[in-house]
């Protein structure tokens, strides 16, 4: 389709995000049964999102992208991307849950993330997305655990190594320097208190060029770095 690939570029260097919103949901008009139109407007409302301070805002964003990413499901089950996009998404989403809401979240994000890996197994993005719930998953606390397993009969287990190994192949396939891929991979090797890997890992999170979409990432490497000094 004729604009989609100037969109896309844009999507993906986070320009101009307004203009592409306004760009897909007229196309969307026009051609309400595309699939692919859809999930770029969920993609679109993520990295708007992304760029945001209100938590309204924010979660009006999350909100209209997921719904964005579930017509285009329901559309065409087998895109990879209108997977991945639903997952970060619910993934934004689960930080503002409590937490019954967010182990619910939890169990869609891995479900629509596996499904997208069975897919494209070669997206960096999606091994991160791994490694991120395993993360997450490895540091969740005794109350969480205890309603977790009200929910499930065999909640979500993992390990920071898990992880760790999701982070590194996420590095391995990804052709920029990912600045919060690393991050976490340094946040790994603190919780395996391996702290001078960690460091190697913030040293190369700070070096990476280009900021981050997100400020917080540059601030949580910043602090790592000034935290864990002492190990060099």
């Amino acid at each position: 389709m004729e604009g989609l690939a100037d969109i896309d570029n844009k999507l993906n260097t986070s320009t101009d995000l307004d203009e592409c919103l306004k760009k897909l949901t007229d196309l969307n008009s026009e051609y309400p049964e595309n699939p692919q139109l859809l999930w770029r407007i969920g993609k679109c409302h993520h990295k708007i999102e992304k760029s945001l301070k209100d938590d309204k805002l924010k979660r009006e964003h999350i909100d209209k992208g997921i719904e964005a990413c579930e017509a285009s499901l329901k559309l065409d089950q087998n895109q990879a991307d209108a997977h991945k996009w639903m997952a970060v998404l619910v993934g934004s989403r689960s930080g503002t849950q409590p937490i019954k809401a967010r182990i619910l979240d939890g169990q869609k994000f891995k479900k629509h993330v596996d499904i997208a890996i069975s897919i494209n197994p070669n997206d960096a993005l999606l091994r991160h997305l791994v490694g991120r719930f395993c993360f997450e998953v490895s540091g969740v606390n005794w109350f969480e655990r205890k309603v977790a397993a009200t929910l499930y009969a065999d909640p979500p287990k993992s390990t920071y190594d898990e992880a760790l190994g999701h982070f590194l192949e996420a590095e391995r396939l990804i052709e920029i320097e990912w600045k919060e891929n690393r991050l976490y991979i340094a946040k790994c090797y603190i919780a395996l208190n391996k702290y001078k890997e960690a460091l190697e890992w913030l040293d190369k999170a700070e070096s990476a060029k280009g900021e981050s979409e997100d400020p917080k990432i540059n601030e949580d490497v910043k602090a790592l770095l000034a935290k864990y000094a002492k190990y060099r």
